[in-house]
């Protein structure tokens, strides 16, 4: 037996015998071409071009909907008329065969993205390259992967693993995938999660290690591989298999519910996404609506984010969500968020995460700024949306951007373009100064969001990702609990909604010290929610308001988190 450590993108426990998937790597040739060529290599572009987004698009209206989402958004990349124009501009200036120019501007785009440092954008850059590699397969009558041969129920084994070729994942029922290249927000690990099969990628000479027609474990909870593992190993694996069967049955049953307490008291548990697609599958696993849309994702995916781009994503996701609600934050760029644009200027600062970043970027960028509010307001007559302002210090600043909103609507009604006047404006309390002064800022919004994450790393002065110190790192500690509940009774006091959409509300121990202290609406990742409705589901509200005011005597995190377990066991 061997045993090899790599990086989970979905949980869970898989067994089964491999079958080793070989990628051919595209050979994109490079000659020099007469003027006179280029017609007919732009109409052979246009034409496989066209050809792809036909495929693509039969395809999203042939299998599950979680599939249907991911070929949408290659849709959407094949008919992007700011990337062609970049291409047509490039072949037009050059003496280059399309398909050279091509594969050359799409790497240009992707390494743009893969240099920006952000996980969910590296993902983005294989989306691309993935999509675009299907055009210049078609173009130069290669193959990239086959995978007519996959056993049904087997571990699936490869290099790297295109989404577009990944329809096969719910037609042979794979107990596992293993790749050397991968990522947590790849669409890949979408789909994993989304059907519950293990996901391990990051295991280097896999073609050395791994061969067809070996038996794997795939431990997508650690992160592990087993390879030909012996009998002891097998028997213990099979056991917690069987645990996690059992469990994800009784979770299954939530699926749908409202989540409620014991006694029938409702919580809303929304829904965290960076995308269209992530709502859509937030709404399939039951989430009572968007919580938190990451709008810097689609800033940070796409060089150029026009009023219409913006206009026509927002309009997506909140026709998606039908009557459901959709929170979506402004622009939260800089700190570990780079934007690589040339409308968006960010300067190198020795301290990022306290410096240029969120509203007090927007609020010095005023134009780019009011051309978001714009596309917000335009899309709210589709929809059910509230707008969240992020990093909210001072009272100056939420007296700003009501100003900003009001020059807004003010030139929309000039315009005679309809929009929603309103649209509840929120705040985002995750610094110190805004938790601390929440009784002054709850009379001018119409909402509180607690986003734990930064809120922790800025009252424990702690940086998560150091990991000398990340062990100091918790949304336990005494200190945050009391500027949480500080925010709380403040929007209480004010009438106004307190909702978290951190960290800490998608762990079950958070959930219920959260739903203790008054909070009534969680915003998780998609595959949090069940098990958050299903813990609350087991005590009253009573019961969970005791146990949360026991926690606020502890001195320390480990013995509130200590507490709160025990509470659950």
């Amino acid at each position: 037996m061997n045993i090899y450590k790599g990086i989970s993108a979905s949980t869970g426990i898989g067994i089964s015998s491999v079958y080793f998937a070989n990628t051919a790597t595209l050979n994109v040739p490079k000659t020099t071409i007469l003027d006179s060529e280029k017609d007919s290599q732009w109409e052979k572009f246009e034409t496989a071009r066209n050809q792809v987004l036909e495929t693509m698009t039969k395809a999203s209206e042939n299998t599950s909907p979680e599939q249907a989402a991911i070929f949408q958004t290659y849709c959407m990349m094949l008919s992007d008329p700011d990337f062609i124009s970049q291409v047509k501009n490039d072949f037009q200036a050059k003496s280059y065969n399309i398909e050279h120019i091509i594969n050359e501007k799409v790497n240009e785009f992707a390494q743009n993205l893969i240099l920006s440092g952000d996980d969910y954008l590296k993902a983005r850059a294989e989306d691309i390259k993935d999509v675009y590699n299907k055009v210049l397969s078609v173009m130069l009558n290669q193959k990239v992967l086959t995978s007519k041969n996959i056993p049904e129920g087997s571990v699936l084994v490869a290099d790297y693993i295109n989404p577009s070729d990944a329809m096969f994942i719910t037609q042979k029922k794979l107990k596992g995938i293993v790749t050397t290249e991968g990522g947590k927000h790849s669409h890949l690990a979408i789909l994993a999660n989304t059907y519950g099969i293990p996901f391990v990628y990051g295991i280097e000479n896999i073609d050395k290690i791994i061969k067809t027609n070996d038996t794997v474990i795939v431990d997508g909870n650690s992160g592990t591989i087993y390879v030909n593992p012996d009998e002891v190993v097998l028997h213990v694996f099979n056991a917690q298999i069987k645990d996690l069967e059992e469990e994800n049955s009784h979770l299954a049953k939530f699926k749908g519910k409202a989540a409620a307490t014991k006694d029938g008291v409702k919580i809303n548990i929304n829904a965290n996404i960076g995308n269209v697609e992530e709502g859509f599958l937030a709404f399939e696993d039951g989430a009572d609506g968007i919580g938190l849309f990451r709008s810097e994702f689609l800033f940070m995916e796409k060089a150029d984010m026009s009023e219409e781009s913006q206009f026509a994503a927002y309009k997506q996701v909140l026709e998606t969500a039908k009557e459901k609600t959709v929170t979506i934050r402004t622009l939260d760029c800089g700190g570990d968020k780079i934007i690589k644009s040339p409308d968006i200027i960010q300067e190198s600062e020795k301290n990022p995460l306290l410096g240029w970043r969120a509203i007090r970027f927007t609020l010095d960028n005023t134009d780019l700024f009011k051309t978001q509010l714009r596309a917000l307001y335009r899309a709210s007559v589709f929809g059910n949306l509230k707008i969240m302002f992020p990093l909210i210090s001072c009272h100056e600043q939420v007296m700003s951007v009501l100003k900003l909103v009001k020059e807004v609507q003010n030139q929309l009604t000039q315009e005679k373009i309809p929009f929603d006047k309103n649209v509840p404006l929120g705040i985002m309390i995750e610094t110190p100064a805004a938790a601390l002064i929440a009784d002054h800022l709850a009379p001018t919004v119409s909402f509180f969001s607690i986003g734990t994450n930064d809120l922790t790393q800025y009252t424990t002065c702690v940086d998560r990702e150091n990991a000398k110190v990340s062990h100091l790192f918790s949304e336990f500690h005494p200190a945050v609990i009391r500027l949480i509940k500080n925010t709380i009774e403040a929007g209480q006091n004010h009438n106004i909604d307190v909702s978290v959409c951190g960290e800490l509300a998608g762990s079950i121990e958070g959930a219920i010290l959260l739903v203790g202290m008054g909070v009534r609406t969680l915003s998780v990742s998609s595959r949090k929610i069940n098990k958050v409705k299903e813990v609350l589901s087991r005590f009253s509200l009573q019961e969970i308001e005791n146990i949360a005011l026991e926690t606020l005597k502890h001195p320390d995190a480990e013995t509130v988190l200590f507490t709160i377990q025990a509470f659950i066991k």
